[in-house]
Formats: C-alpha cells, structure tokens, sequence
C-alpha cells in the first residue's frame, strides 16, 4: 500500500509589492528590518513587508524555536502566522500523538481545521500512529469517526486511511 502524500502548501506567488486593502504600501520600517536582521534574517522586500504586515515578531519566532520548530524561514513564519498556527496549537498536536510535527505539516493541519479531538476520534475509531499527511487527507474529504464506523461491517475487512479517502472521495 502506497504511504500518504503530505500535503503541501501551494508555492506561494509574490506580488512586486504587498498593500493593505486601501491601497497603501505595506512597507517594513527600517527598525523591523534591523529586528529581523538580528534574528538571522536578510529579508526581501516583499518577506519583510508581508511579515511585518501580519506581525511576526522575535517573540513570534523564539515562541516557534520554543515550541520545537527549526525549519523557520520566511516563507515558513509567513505561512505559520497567516493560517494561525500558535505554540498552544503545536502542543495539542503532540499531546493528541502527532510526531511529524514539520512547518508545512503544521500549516496544512491548521488551515485545514485538524484539532486534537479529530486525531483522538481517528484512532479510537481504529486508526492508530496516524501522521500528518494521513489527518489531511482525512479532513480534506470529511471522513469522520462516525463514517469509519458505518463502514464497519462483518464480512467487509479492514480498511485503511487510503480506503477512506478514496471511499468518502466517491
């Protein structure tokens, strides 16, 4: 059985230059970017202005160092940020089982509205050491516990994320 694709966020396209919704350039002060450059990062442009815009701070990234990730560039902490990714988020993946706990992971579970209760449900309904890719492409189609077990029948057999998906797919 092949294993699971994880899901990947789409490449991200850059705009020549990032505005607020009424019009006005969204323009990294100099200070930002000094406070970046601090942290290790030589910006572009259009990174410094898309995460100042969305208020990624030192504090930010250290809570991100904290909470276990390394693969922080600004690609990254832009995704992480804009979908809501938090260190309380990350903890309750691990708390629920998840260990392949990555940056792209972390966004795709978050945006995709993964919560701890949904890993807890997948494996009392049967499904244990699910990974990150598995729980996408769980939520991605709207199988549910409820649905694995209707599933669930004498004579059937076992089924496996793969047959979920596809299952809920048709």
């Amino acid at each position: 059985v092949p294993a699971m694709a994880v899901a990947r966020a789409p490449e991200r396209a850059r705009p020549a230059r990032v505005r607020f919704l009424d019009g006005r350039d969204a323009q990294a002060s100099p200070e930002y970017r000094r406070e970046m450059r601090a942290e290790g990062y030589e910006l572009s442009d259009e990174d410094a202005s898309a995460m100042s815009s969305l208020g990624i701070s030192r504090d930010f990234i250290e809570k991100m160092k904290e909470a276990g990730l390394s693969d922080l560039s600004p690609e990254n902490l832009i995704g992480l940020k804009a979908v809501g990714v938090t260190p309380e988020f990350i903890a309750r993946m691990r708390a629920a089982g998840l260990e392949d706990l990555t940056t792209e992971n972390l966004i795709a579970l978050q945006s995709l509205g993964v919560t701890e209760s949904l890993v807890r449900s997948m494996t009392a309904a049967g499904f244990s050491e699910l990974s990150a890719g598995d729980l996408v492409a769980l939520q991605a189609v709207g199988v549910t516990s409820a649905f694995i077990d209707s599933m669930k029948r004498p004579g059937i057999g076992d089924f496996d994320v793969e047959d979920m998906v596809a299952l809920k797919s048709v």
